[in-house]
């Protein structure tokens, strides 16, 4: 197979079953010419096969976790531990790697660390084996990562990579991140082995390696030229294994809680586990896909306890504890909001500290015991008892046989006494009599367990709160195909029974159960067989003749007749029903409350006895079903008023499709008979070219900024090798700029210090969410520590070259200026008026005096004229002009920010309505932190960045700011690439208001020292408005928890207490209760990114004034 996928070489991922295989593995790869490349962790048989047959394969290796009281120990306990192996794969001639998977010893700079010290211990054949699918954790630092690990790799294996692990094996190029990452492994340089993933047991290997194989070879076209590589290859479909009979299964769903998925928390079980050779889940709570989602489990191979809560860093928490020993053994974990524990048998295995990632969105699902909520992974053994327990309990050092419900326990159950179990069971009606929990907590999973109390409470469900004609519509909606194969009347096909008169003919439960278990019972007419003949053919389908010989097969499709004679028959196979399991988990609850109502009306009453057809209603809702869901209308691009659209024609419109909505109303509007539903949008630039339309990463790569003459100063994210300084502020020092360091505000350090050129940014998305990299040479990082005591950080004054901080230590003001001497960075730090420098205090000499000058062209439109006024875009400093947020001065003049950092000043926007004019344009300030929002007040200028919100200050009157205060840095600056804060809007009482995609909605005090999140769960703020009521307007662009862009409303922002703010959807409901509606939704038609927004009171605005 390896061979014919042109595949050369192999890294054999083994288990124990394999073992006796391992010499005839290595025989085949030797026949067909394939190199046996590496080998996973340790086996004895193994090693004395590479003697045998002279092999010399990397050694892949996990690093785990360490013990230590500091970073230094750990590395040191972590080397000492791969000693061993490092010195007996030497002796082999084999590299030894590092391979990542979650944990401590999964960190990139941790994994960097470790080599490093056994480089230093004389093992310099030791390097990193990088897995992108256990790299979910890196996407937003990712290039930092890369180069940090570049110098030690031996092999990088790829992966589709989407965020929060959804799903976690994924084919390369269908993910949202692979691309960009593998384009940072292609420019750095690494020309190394780089791998292939067959990871996924529903998918046939040859398949997976194929697609992953075809999808990286679309990936390197679309390198070398953006938009050549066509579509991506297909996915392949998953193969169905034969599902073990109910009895053996293990595991099963219970109602979810928000205890279990708010720590602190107690679970405690006792377990036994027969095998090791296979992941066993002990208990999950919630689906995978949530960030709330905790389990414990053991590791495939090692049989280690495990846990896993993917929501945070480190995901995993691994122990040296195997338990898969078929004893019986007590495990326990502590899971505190910043620390987990495990336990095994009243021993402490694991003590790990953890963070929140901030990312993801919770998902509420049930508790899994046994058993994952989604999916098929159990358990191969028993689970005992099971409790969970609000707070940290003790662990005492005597194993618990048995437990009792105390006062902190939130749920029991004991499957050795079920008696004794007292939390609502699986298979106990009388537990939850009207309560839907946990029906509701299991809809939308797959594989469920076969339960015979699940039907009668669905039933009685159904008969009281489902709905026929919903149920009617469900069973006829195109996506669940029930139609395509069932027949009711003269609609539908024929693969599976007529439903017609279903309910007549079957007990409703048992067709719940057909519904729910299709293959548990299958009609001798429609079991599906497989025969293969003795020439190698295989026919599938429907065995129609009476006798056995010959066999007539009809095609369950085509319905397609076949005979075959019993002396052709080699074998033949009964397959089961051609009802696939799990279609029930793409209904919602009520959807499939409410078809069972429908079908439980199918043949009931009298008139459907006599053959008079079904009521017309849910005759009529099968007939609008029928016509393969919404109803289309000729769609043209073109916009109805072009007046109304003067960048209609602009390039980047191309595909728009302009008035939709109108279009579609008017088409309707005048049909007789109006469609139960009609087509949504198609999607941006007509909806053929993918999510983003004609946009796509190659068309938002524009390295441009790097072509700018930044000065003495630019502020940023920087990164460089393992640090990161969110609030970097980095300068240009000595005279001929030969030198540059990076002043990190959080600290008063420098963290970073370099020769050569300045600071660069990346291509990616303009250099917004790369940060600031050092162009040139590192001679110095060293991560600051914040200071013990009180500080002040004040900001900086410019003056020429020079940048002078300032701040406060205690009740003394000091200055602290950077600069080369003699070759050598040096620093001078002194009380405010001792240092050499003081006189910046009063301000500098002017640094951009140049002028330039656009034209201003009225609008002739009418109600609303739109005066175009055309940015300075050819300045002398080549900087780019992207808009981030204005305000005007006093004497009729504005200021502009940009998201590049700088603030315009322009003149002469007075020229009049009806005649054109001259702007003139010159630099007040520059190199400030994606500048996205601007105030001017009481004479004052505030500037909202990423790293604070600053002020302004011209302290000579020049006409250039001198001071660039920090006003306020009470909030929180994200390192991540896209958390920006955007919008600055002030009140009457003095507060700023300020949307920061990592916290929410914040409202700074007058003085600067507090910031507050008053409303949280919007997505990607980009901007905000503010009524003369005080209600504070928020837009949302269209994405995860948010189904279209809109505009929300915080009222009363003035007053708002801050420790409940309101929750507005993005991530998922908080404590269970529904978010905010926004006060509108704007269509992805209209508008699919936001912006601010503001109020017009004045009564000359026309139609819309007021």
């Amino acid at each position: 197979m390896l061979k014919e996928l042109g595949i050369t070489r192999s890294a054999y991922d083994w288990r124990a079953q394999h073992v006796p295989t391992f010499e005839q593995e290595i025989r085949e790869y030797q026949k067909h010419g394939i190199d046996f490349f590496a080998f996973w962790s340790v086996h004895e048989d193994a090693f004395k096969l590479f003697e045998k047959y002279d092999l010399h394969p990397q050694i892949w290796q996990t690093s785990g976790d360490s013990v230590g009281e500091t970073q230094a120990a750990k590395v040191e306990a972590a080397a000492q531990h791969m000693l061993p192996l490092a010195h007996r794969t030497a002796a082999m001639g084999c590299s030894l790697g590092l391979y990542n998977h979650g944990g401590w010893g999964g960190e990139p700079q941790n994994l960097v660390a470790v080599c490093k010290r056994l480089h230093e211990l004389g093992q310099a054949h030791v390097g990193i084996v990088y897995n992108f699918h256990h790299a979910h954790a890196h996407l937003t630092n990712w290039e930092a990562s890369f180069a940090l690990m570049k110098p030690f790799l031996l092999c990088v294996n790829l992966n589709g990579m989407n965020p929060m692990e959804q799903p976690k094996i994924l084919g390369i190029g269908k993910g949202e991140h692979e691309l960009e990452m593998i384009r940072v492994v292609v420019e750095s340089g690494y020309d190394g082995p780089i791998g292939i993933l067959d990871h996924r047991e529903a998918i046939d290997a040859r398949e997976s390696l194929k697609e992953n194989r075809d999808g990286l070879e679309w990936i390197r076209k679309e390198l070398n030229t953006p938009g050549s590589a066509g579509p991506l290859p297909p996915t392949p479909q998953n193969f169905v294994k034969p599902s073990p009979p109910d009895e053996a299964r293990s595991g099963r769903i219970y109602p979810g809680s928000d205890v279990y998925r708010t720590p602190p928390i107690t679970v405690e079980l006792r377990v036994t586990i027969q095998q090791r050779e296979r992941y066993n889940i002990l208990v999950a709570s919630d689906p995978k896909s949530s960030s709330d989602h905790w389990e414990l489990f053991t590791m495939n191979g090692n049989g280690r306890l495990t846990a896993y809560l993917p929501g945070k860093r480190p995901d995993h928490v691994h122990s040296q504890a195997m338990i898969c020993d078929a004893k019986p053994h007590t495990v326990s974990m502590i899971y505190e909001p910043s620390r987990v524990r495990l336990y095994v048998d009243g021993e402490q295995v694991a003590d790990q500290a953890i963070v929140d990632t901030g990312s993801g969105s919770p998902v509420p699902g049930g508790l899994g015991i046994g058993r994952l909520v989604e999916g098929r992974l159990a358990c191969d053994g028993k689970i005992h008892w099971l409790r969970i327990s609000k707070g940290v309990r003790t662990i005492p050092k005597k194993p618990l046989v048995d437990v009792s419900r105390d006062a902190t326990t939130q749920s029991l159950w004991k499957f050795d006494n079920p008696s004794e179990t007292d939390s609502p069971r699986e298979d106990d009606l009388s537990a939850i009599p009207a309560d839907e929990n946990e029906l509701k907590a299991t809809a939308g999973v797959a594989g469920l367990p076969y339960d015979p109390a699940w039907a009668p409470r669905l039933v009685r469900e159904a008969q009281t709160s489902g709905d026929a004609l919903r149920g009617a519509s469900v069973f006829a909606d195109a996506k669940l195909a029930c139609l395509s194969c069932h027949k009711i009347g003269s609609q539908g096909g024929t693969v599976g029974p007529d439903l017609s008169t279903i309910a007549k003919d079957r007990k409703l439960n048992k067709i719940v159960e057909s519904i729910f278990w299709p293959k548990r019972e299958v009609a001798a007419e429609f079991m599906t067989w497989k025969i293969l003949t003795t020439d190698g053919d295989i026919v599938t389908g429907y065995k129609t003749g009476s006798g056995d010989d010959p066999r007539v097969i009809r095609d369950t499709g085509s319905g397609k007749l076949t005979t075959v004679a019993e002396d052709d028959i080699e074998m033949e196979i009964a397959v089961g029903s051609v009802m696939p399991d799990g279609l029930t988990a793409a209904m919602s609850h009520q959807q499939q409350v409410d078809l069972i109502r429908f079908l439980s009306e199918l043949g009931r009453s009298e008139r459907g006895r006599d053959g008079e057809p079904l009521a017309e209603a849910l005759q009529r809702a099968i007939a609008h079903r029928q016509m393969h869901g919404p109803v289309e209308f000729p769609i043209t691009s073109a916009p109805l008023q072009p007046a109304n659209w003067p960048h209609a024609t602009h390039r980047v419109n191309r595909d728009r499709v302009y008035d939709f909505y109108t279009k579609q109303a008017e088409h309707f509007r005048k049909q007789p008979h109006l469609p139960m539903l009609i087509a949504p949008y198609p999607g941006l630039d007509g909806g053929a070219q993918g999510h983003w339309g004609n946009q796509s990463e190659p068309d938002w790569a524009d390295d441009r900024w790097n072509a700018t003459q930044l000065g003495s100063l630019q502020a940023g994210v920087f990164r460089a090798d393992a640090i990161t300084v969110p609030r970097g502020v980095c300068v240009r020092l000595g005279d001929d700029g030969e030198m540059s360091a990076c002043f990190n505000p959080d600290t008063l350090s420098f963290d970073a210090v370099w020769t050569g050129g300045f600071v660069k940014f990346d291509a990616v998305r303009y250099g917004f969410v790369g940060g600031l990299r050092a162009d040139g040479k590192l001679i110095s990082v060293l991560p600051g520590k914040k200071m013990d005591g009180q500080f002040q950080y004040h900001g900086f004054y410019r003056s020429g070259k020079r940048v002078v901080f300032s701040y406060t230590i205690g009740e003394v003001k000091y200055l602290d200026s950077a600069w080369v001497e003699h070759g050598e960075f040096v620093r001078n730090v002194a009380p405010a008026n001792e240092h050499p420098l003081r006189q910046i205090m009063a301000g500098g000499p002017r640094q951009w005096p140049e002028v330039t000058e656009t034209k201003i062209t009225p609008g002739t439109q009418r109600p609303y004229a739109i005066d175009t006024i055309e940015l300075p875009y050819d300045n002398p400093w080549d900087a780019l002009v992207f808009c981030g947020g204005h305000d005007f001065l006093d004497d009729g003049s504005a200021l502009v920010c940009t998201m590049q950092g700088d603030v315009w000043r322009v003149s002469g926007l007075n020229s009049g309505v009806d005649q054109p004019g001259v702007a003139s344009w010159t630099r007040f300030a520059s190199g400030l932190h994606h500048a996205l929002g601007l105030v001017v007040t009481e004479g004052q200028v505030y500037v909202q960045c990423r790293d604070q919100l600053t002020r302004l200050s011209d302290l000579n009157n020049d006409g250039e700011a001198d001071f660039y205060e920090c006003f306020s840095n009470a909030f929180i600056t994200s390192p991540a690439g896209h958390d920006f804060i955007c919008g600055l809007q002030r009140d009457e009482q003095g507060n700023f208001f300020t949307a920061s995609g990592n916290q929410g909605l914040l409202r700074i005090s007058p003085d600067g020292k507090a910031a507050e999140v008053i409303a949280t769960g919007f997505r990607n703020p980009d901007g905000l408005g503010i009524l003369a009521n005080g209600t504070v307007t928020v837009p949302v662009s269209e994405g995860e928890w948010t189904p279209s862009s809109a505009i929300h409303a915080v009222q009363n922002a003035s007053s708002r207490r801050s420790d409940d703010p309101t929750h507005h959807g993005y991530r998922g409901p908080k404590h269970g209760d529904p978010p905010e509606l926004p006060l509108a939704y704007l269509p992805r038609g209209l508008d699919n990114s936001s912006g601010g927004q503001v109020e017009v009171t004045s009564d000359a605005f026309g139609p819309l004034a007021g």
